[in-house]
């Protein structure tokens, strides 16, 4: 899942990657236009975002699911974090901690602007932790950068707005009412008079004026959910293709001119839903067998666990349990035929649930990504509150591109939630 991806002077590039959806496999990668990997760094790291390179040498990471910064050697040896402020307790000079960071830029004898998401901030900050500059007011922000002129540019990502702001934290300039933009993460300086941006939500990357023109963009044919867009020196563009896990290059006529891709599966795809009454536990770990732990978004301490006599009359059940605010989920991928209907059902109990509770059906493409906006994925009604055993269940047609479909037992917010006797079929007579 790539993030943050920055062209090196050399023309290396180096990229930030944030892990599958289980939370493992997050690492920082530098890779050479043939696609060779260089260098890895992947110790410990939790859905990483960002990663600069230091006067030094040194390379400085934005480990945001440990709501760290980490500076480690070209060898791999960890050298400082951000962890150590206050004598370890990680406060920085106004008692607080870092809360999601997800990107880092350094400015003035390597202090570090740092975008502090769910404080709803950026921070300048030396490494001491004694906050120099801090902008407030944003909305889960997204990337901030200086600009050449001692500004800031930043994405204020739920406000659906990028905007610059002046050292003191005034609002200079503001996409508001001159664009239409939907959750951008990235704005980047090209020229006094233009700013280049990664509209997310609009599944686009765009270059536009102060005055709401655009001169050029790229609409993306599948829902990439571009995360981070560098306006390069030869006028191409790099970007992350989050969605479809890879890096594309473009030229101003809008052809992929380079691209890597290092994806991978981790687990097959059935035929089949398989251990749908997750009574097949692997022998060594006591885990459902096919069904992975699915946490990368919980933004929290989820806990996943099998209830062997918690379901329906008796029988063992899936069990989620999350005091966070983001969603987590079980999941198995299996494949699908276009065109074809599926029902999915499940049984469902929850208790104390302040979000909701479903299962959804989440359509893959070719390339592995998402068919349907990820807010809008289908799924049966979402469960509330506290509840006995619920049934629920949902009839769907596969996209005419679908390839494999997610099959997710979701919780989203706080609470607790049990799911037995889960299937998805294919109603042949449909």
């Amino acid at each position: 899942m790539p993030t943050d991806v920055h062209k090196l002077p050399n023309g290396n590039v180096l990229v930030s990657d944030g892990g599958y959806w289980t939370g493992d496999g997050s690492e920082i990668i530098e890779i050479d236009r043939k696609g060779n990997i260089l260098w890895v760094y992947d110790k410990g790291l939790s859905f990483a975002h960002g990663a600069r390179i230091l006067k030094n040498g040194n390379m400085i990471i934005v480990d945001t699911g440990n709501n760290r910064l980490v500076e480690v050697t070209r060898d791999g040896q960890e050298v400082w974090s951000s962890a150590e402020w206050d004598n370890g307790s990680g406060r920085m000079s106004d008692r607080s901690h870092l809360d999601y960071p997800n990107d880092v830029e350094i400015v003035e004898d390597e202090n570090f602007l740092i975008t502090d998401r769910n404080n709803n901030r950026a921070i300048e900050v030396n490494r001491d932790g004694i906050i120099q500059r801090a902008y407030n007011g944003l909305n889960h922000p997204h990337n901030a950068d200086p600009s050449p002129n001692e500004t800031i540019l930043v994405a204020s990502s739920d406000d659906n707005v990028v905007i610059e702001l002046s050292r003191d934290g005034d609002v200079l300039w503001s996409s508001k009412d001159l664009l239409n933009l939907s959750w951008p993460r990235d704005i980047d300086w090209v020229d006094d008079n233009r700013f280049l941006i990664a509209d997310s939500g609009n599944h686009r990357v765009l270059m536009t004026t102060r005055q709401g023109k655009i001169e050029w963009e790229y609409v993306t044919e599948r829902l990439s959910q571009p995360y981070d867009a560098d306006y390069l020196p030869n006028g191409n563009v790099l970007f992350s293709d989050q969605r479809h896990f890879r890096l594309v290059e473009l030229n101003r006529g809008g052809s992929i001119v380079w691209s890597f891709c290092n994806f991978y599966r981790t687990t097959p795809i059935q035929e089949n839903l398989i251990n749908g009454r997750f009574d097949q536990l692997d022998a060594d770990t006591g885990a459902p067998i096919s069904w992975l732990r699915c946490l990368l978004n919980a933004e929290g301490l989820p806990k996943f666990f099998v209830d062997p006599s918690g379901g329906e009359d008796g029988r063992t059940s899936l069990v989620l349990d999350s005091s966070g605010t983001g969603a987590v989920w079980w999941q198995q991928t299996v494949d699908v035929v276009p065109s074809k209907i599926y029902r999915v059902s499940g049984n469902i109990k929850c208790r104390e649930m302040d979000g909701g509770v479903a299962i959804q059906v989440a359509f893959l493409d070719t390339y592995g990504g998402f068919i349907h906006e990820v807010k809008n994925l289908p799924g049966t009604k979402s469960v509330t509150g506290t509840t006995d055993w619920v049934l629920k269940d949902l009839e769907i047609e596969a996209p005419e591109d679908a390839t494999a479909a997610d099959i997710r037992l979701v919780l989203t917010g706080q609470g607790k939630a049990w799911f037995d006797d889960v299937n998805f079929d294919h109603l042949v007579w449909a």
